[in-house]
């Protein structure tokens, strides 16, 4: 930004920093870019073994140059040690890798503003490693912290505050805050931090759907409890209670009460954490589903549609992260949505899904000589 004579003399507060060559520029408008550039070529290494002063043809013929060029390879003795290089680089790719490390499981925190994210990661890893202050919006971009535990690793991201979209007028603010929601698509596990003091608002109910919409793991933490608890119109039964009602769509998610700033009952985060993601990543095998399935139907059967019977053939889980299924059935579209939400509470009780968003698809089954959907 030295952009006119008045503004060398501002060069002179850098030169006590000793740091040579030192140029003033003007990007805006183009001033001292041109001395700058060959400032930098004047840096560049020269290549060993090239001869500039012999590449230009003083005499300008061309011809005379390339017959002097000798096009017999084979008398060259570089030759035999190329050769052997080729062979040696060929059998080290020929050599199989070995096994790639496991990941680290990935876990964002996500939240509104000022309700304590830095200060949970600088608990979880052991050190400041975080910027806190009192102030909201401290954060500004994800900022990934790795941690390693019992040889277990994990990256931590912290994550900027989320506000409510119609609060929210400054253009960077809603960049920051796409950011923080991108973070949750590359993350295994995410927590969601509620003030204790404040409770569950909306705002955290939409970013739990939001989660459960991206087949996320979810562990929802309640912090500052050891200041929320000394206040006399907050007790756990009463958070509890707002966590039934605003985040029915998630009540397969765990919570805990935890405190960043004292560490009480941040000691349960990761071995919750590891729970959740070992429900994610838990697959049933095809036979012992279709017995569950057969006693799902024997205890509740699917309504009727159009006094016409509602069939459920068979089931299979088709991947991991999140459990997803698939259910053959005569009328797919016949399949009600209380019998849906019954099979997925009869799934979750039988193995655990804590923690984790199950996908269930419904498909008609296919007839004898009728061809596969593509």
């Amino acid at each position: 930004k030295i952009d006119g004579d008045k503004h060398d003399l501002l060069e002179a507060d850098f030169w006590q920093l000793g740091i040579r060559p030192l140029q003033g520029i003007s990007a805006a408008h183009g001033r001292g870019v041109y001395d700058m550039l060959m400032a930098v070529l004047e840096g560049l290494p020269v290549e060993e073994g090239v001869d500039v002063a012999s590449a230009d043809d003083e005499d300008g013929d061309d011809d005379d140059d390339s017959a002097a060029v000798d096009d017999g390879f084979d008398d060259d003795p570089l030759d035999e040690d190329l050769d052997a290089e080729l062979d040696e680089e060929a059998e080290l790719q020929s050599v199989k890798p070995q096994a790639e490390a496991p990941r680290p499981l990935r876990v964002a925190i996500i939240g509104r503003p000022n309700v304590g994210k830095s200060t949970l990661v600088n608990r979880l890893v052991g050190a400041e490693r975080q910027v806190v202050s009192d102030v909201a919006g401290t954060t500004t971009d994800p900022v990934d912290t790795h941690l390693e535990v019992d040889g277990k690793t994990y990256v931590i991201v912290d994550t900027a505050g989320v506000r409510r979209k119609g609060l929210i007028d400054d253009p960077l603010e809603r960049f920051v805050s796409l950011r923080a929601i991108r973070s949750i698509e590359r993350c295994h596990v995410c927590i969601l931090l509620i003030d204790g003091t404040v409770g569950p608002t909306h705002q955290e109910a939409t970013l739990a759907q939001l989660i459960e919409d991206r087949g996320r793991g979810l562990v929802i933490l309640i912090n500052k409890w050891d200041v929320a608890k000394e206040l006399e119109d907050v007790d756990r039964r009463s958070i509890e209670d707002t966590l039934e009602e605003r985040f029915a769509h998630v009540r397969w998610a765990p919570h805990l009460f935890i405190s960043a700033k004292t560490g009480k009952g941040t000691h349960m985060i990761l071995p919750l954490i590891e729970e959740v993601y070992a429900a994610m990543n838990r697959r049933i095998p095809t036979p012992e589903l279709n017995r569950v399935l057969e006693r799902i139907l024997r205890v509740n059967t699917v309504p009727q549609r159009h006094h016409r019977a509602v069939r459920i053939y068979f089931g299979v889980q088709r991947r991991v992260r999140p459990p997803t299924f698939t259910f053959f059935s005569n009328t797919p579209e016949g399949v009600v949505v209380s019998w849906q939400r019954y099979l997925v509470n009869f799934l979750r009780k039988e193995y655990d899904f804590k923690g984790t968003p199950l996908r269930i698809k419904y498909r008609k089954r296919r007839k004898p000589g009728q061809p596969v959907n593509p």
